[in-house]
């Protein structure tokens, strides 16, 4: 006769074995849910305080960075407000490069030249020529005897009309021309000393002479220069 097969059945220990292991293993799951977020949040929590240190000693670094480049930039600003001599000098030889340059004897009008002794920008402004160099500026203008008054008429009228305040005033006597110059304090927001003020007084006319420069020693070649103003020969 054949026999089935039998059925295995869990006994009683196992299954209460297998109830414990469930519930122990539950148990296990529901501590590590509980207590993994707050290890999470800790973990988080540092790394932002390491990231806000760092930030920190970011900032620290620039602005030691930035003190120190002020200090090295003061020192320099001190060490260059006085330029050498030397480049002081190149400084004052650029002349623009926009406007035509004269040096040398200059004709101004048909009647009247000047000669200069360096070279000049030119242009003119209002019907006036001026002749300028970094720091120094010659501004002329031309006037025709149209009253055909003397000359020595002519250089009264212009003494006339010299301020009080005028001081170093000069008179010359050339055969041809008359001359007559002073030195004159004005208010100027540059660094210009006292203007000379010229005037050559000729046959036919006149030349006024406005004179500017920064520095004292350029006194010489303002004489200089208003000696030089020449008429025309009558041809």
């Amino acid at each position: 006769m054949d026999e089935s097969p039998s059925k295995s059945r869990l006994s009683p220990v196992m299954i209460v074995v297998l109830v414990v292991l469930a519930g122990s293993a539950m148990l296990c799951c529901g501590i590590g849910a509980v207590l993994l977020p707050p290890a999470i949040q800790q973990a988080q929590e540092a790394q932002k305080r390491q990231q806000a240190a760092e930030n920190l000693r970011q900032i620290g670094l620039a602005l030691q960075n930035y003190h120190d480049t002020q200090r090295l930039g003061q020192k320099a600003t001190e060490q260059i407000t006085e330029l050498p001599k030397n480049i002081a000098s190149q400084e004052k030889t650029v002349l623009h490069p926009e406007f035509p340059v004269v040096e040398g004897k200059y004709q101004m009008t048909e009647e009247w030249s000047i000669t200069l002794p360096d070279k000049f920008n030119r242009r003119v402004e209002n019907g006036d020529l001026v002749i300028w160099r970094p720091g120094f500026t010659i501004w002329v203008s031309a006037l025709n005897n149209d009253k055909n008054e003397s000359k020595e008429d002519r250089l009264a009228r212009l003494r006339e009309d010299v301020s009080s305040d005028a001081f170093d005033v000069e008179d010359v006597s050339e055969e041809g021309v008359l001359r007559l110059r002073y030195r004159l304090n004005e208010e100027s927001e540059d660094r210009r000393v006292a203007a000379f003020y010229g005037f050559v007084v000729g046959v036919n006319g006149h030349i006024q002479l406005g004179i500017y420069f920064d520095d004292e020693g350029d006194l010489e070649k303002a004489k200089q220069i208003w000696l030089s103003v020449k008429e025309a020969e009558p041809s």
